[in-house]
């Protein structure tokens, strides 16, 4: 029996496409179409299933949209359309929104079920899209592979990946040469996709899904990354840096450019780390540190 589903039409600013996109997968857009209307305007679709949530996630892209705006008042008016439609064959048509998509010169995310043909310098990370947890698709995620990259140039090298989701991050830091990887989350779902994924790129023995906070974490990582929020970089800012060897790697990002500052007061002041590295895609940024004792 087909399910019926319902259709989501933003028109919004094109420099929020990607921000607006990834919002809308979390909330559990099974599918995303990008149309342009105009040079500075976008048309996002987002497919959702009809289900109980439906008021529950309007009403959670109108909050999100409103936030926004009050952050950039030259923020084009957001207009939203709905419209619900049945589907005879769902289960296989949904499956046609995710295409591999290259992510940093090295990695390709593609789904479990297309092929991709060996490349020389190409490598390929297999993600199963899941509701609430990324794709390697969102600013923020691209720029902490590329900041991963950068920084593991051994075989050997131990990496936290704090708040893992889809354990995106976890999975590039293993097939970089990472000996030791430990993906933690507080959500059991993400930890379900989380080692899915991780079964299906054949890295179960370099990586451990464990389930908890920063506080549960009793020992030191040549490399932190953590792909969250300001708020819970700036709660949790004391533990997270206590859990980096010294003359390890930082990665903080799921930033804002004029959160910047506000998390350097967190990070950076009392000498132990240093800024060595800003890394910026549109209004998100990475941050890349070192401790130096």
């Amino acid at each position: 029996m087909g399910k019926s589903w319902f259709v989501i039409t933003i028109y919004i600013t094109k420099n929020y496409s990607d921000a607006i996109s990834n919002f809308l997968i979390e909330q559990g857009a099974r599918g995303i179409e990008e149309f342009e209307e105009f040079p500075e305007r976008l048309k996002l679709r987002g497919y959702f299933i009809e289900d109980s949530r439906k008021k529950k996630i309007l009403n959670s892209i109108h909050r999100y949209l409103n936030s926004l705006k009050s952050m950039d008042p030259e923020m084009f008016p957001a207009k939203i359309d709905t419209l619900s439609i049945p589907d005879k064959d769902w289960s296989e048509n949904w499956k046609r929104f995710f295409k591999p998509i290259k992510v940093s010169k090295r990695f390709l995310i593609k789904p479990p079920w297309v092929k991709v043909g060996r490349k020389r310098g190409q490598v390929p990370i297999t993600i199963l899209p899941a509701m609430a947890f990324g794709t390697g698709t969102h600013p923020t995620t691209k720029m902490c592979i590329k900041a991963l990259e950068a920084i593991i140039q051994k075989k050997g090298l131990s990496v936290l990946d704090l708040g893992t989701g889809s354990g995106i991050l976890s999975i590039v830091s293993a097939k970089l040469g990472a000996r030791v990887v430990w993906a933690i989350d507080i959500d059991e779902t993400a930890l379900e996709n989380a080692k899915e994924n991780v079964e299906k790129n054949g890295l179960s023995d370099v990586i451990k899904i464990k389930k908890g906070s920063i506080g549960s974490v009793r020992r030191g990582f040549d490399i932190v990354v953590a792909n969250i929020s300001l708020r819970i970089l700036k709660r949790m800012s004391f533990a997270i840096k206590k859990r980096v060897y010294p003359k390890g790697f930082l990665i903080l990002s799921g930033l804002l450019k004029n959160e910047k500052k506000e998390l350097e007061r967190y990070y950076v002041e009392g000498k132990k780390f240093k800024l060595i590295k800003t890394l910026k895609d549109g209004e998100w940024i990475c941050l890349i540190l070192k401790k130096i004792c």
